[in-house]
């Protein structure tokens, strides 16, 4: 297909009646798809965003990799629920909470414990690892660019 026909083809499609129209639209397509992506992302926008990101990322890796060297260790779950209720303040506690008492009704209802040991502790820190990082690197960061631009808004809120 040739320049033309794919000018055609735009013309048609889009109902486009000139080459600047065409380039238009694609800019126009362009800010769209940014200001839809820019509402709510997961990585952090700025470099320091990202770097505390990165450190916050580094401290529960080294969480893991302590609860794997101490696992013959029988308190090393309890030192790594800790720290990683800690690092996952307070969305990670919402999480401990919700556990705790599915824990509870499978204990309760079928005698079954849950055995500690690396693994549970892998699940964990999975699970305590996403809802932190969300909550701290995606929805605390959304919630402020919410609470900033309202304040351009209604100047009563500044």
């Amino acid at each position: 297909m040739d320049r033309t026909s794919e000018g055609a083809a735009a013309i048609r499609t889009y109902g486009i009646n000139s080459s600047y129209e065409i380039g238009r639209h694609a800019i126009s397509s362009y800010e769209n798809y940014q200001h839809i992506s820019d509402k709510m992302s997961v990585m952090p926008r700025s470099w320091l965003g990202r770097a505390v990101a990165i450190v916050w990322m580094l401290l529960c890796f080294a969480v893991l990799v302590f609860a794997y060297v101490q696992r013959s260790i029988h308190d090393t779950d309890i030192a790594f629920g800790y720290i990683m209720l800690f690092l996952t303040f307070p969305s990670g506690y919402i999480l401990a909470v919700i556990f705790g008492f599915l824990f509870y009704a499978l204990y309760e209802a079928w005698g079954t414990v849950v055995a500690g040991g690396f693994f549970t502790n892998l699940v964990a820190w999975l699970m305590l690892v996403t809802v932190g990082y969300l909550q701290w690197f995606t929805l605390i960061p959304w919630c402020y660019r919410k609470v900033k631009s309202l304040r351009h808004v209604d100047p009563r809120l500044r």
